[in-house]
């Protein structure tokens, strides 16, 4: 699988990948994503601030995500704290093709943006989901975030994950 930038000829492309991920929180009974966001609005902006990717197979775009370097207002108020006040990026929006859900594609966005984030000597990670997103929870804990406590964005409260990627390089270094 290989990842660029989202174009904005991409946008029919991502916006049916981001229906069908509603849908299926929505049938999960998530109420994560059922308010409108992320609409076309909010990904073509994403698009313009170089911070919407799409992941393809075979010339397929089978997901997309925001990978976000620059500092997100709702991470300043945490109900909990935060590993470190390093730089961080961040994931947003991940969204994966329905022929194409459990298969690691969304794994793969991680280390993507933990690949991204080491060329850029950015040495935290973090990322925020919907409580009752059992699938991203265990995702998130999987590829060793901690959960740091509960933000509040735009539409509700969320659980706060991080993961100090200097940590995690050092230790790794040792092995």
């Amino acid at each position: 699988m290989r990842h660029r930038y989202a174009r904005k000829t991409d946008l029919p492309a991502i916006m049916t990948i981001i229906h069908q991920a509603k849908a299926r929180m929505k049938a999960q009974h998530i109420d994560q994503w059922q308010d409108g966001y992320p609409n076309e609005e909010s990904i073509f902006n994403d698009i313009a601030h170089k911070q919407g990717y799409v992941f393809i197979i075979k010339d397929e775009i089978v997901a997309y995500a925001a990978i976000v370097f620059e500092h997100d207002p709702y991470y300043d108020k945490i109900d909990g704290q935060w590993l470190t006040d390093m730089p961080y990026v961040v994931v947003h929006r991940i969204a994966v093709h329905d022929r194409h859900t459990h298969q690691g594609i969304a794994k793969q966005i991680l280390n993507t943006a933990e690949k991204l984030a080491n060329k850029k000597d950015v040495q935290s990670f973090r990322i925020d989901t919907h409580q009752a997103n059992h699938f991203m929870r265990n995702l998130i804990r999987q590829h060793g975030f901690t959960l740091c406590g509960i933000v509040q964005v735009r539409d509700g409260r969320r659980m706060a994950y991080e993961i100090n990627l200097q940590s995690r390089h050092n230790e790794s270094c040792q092995a």
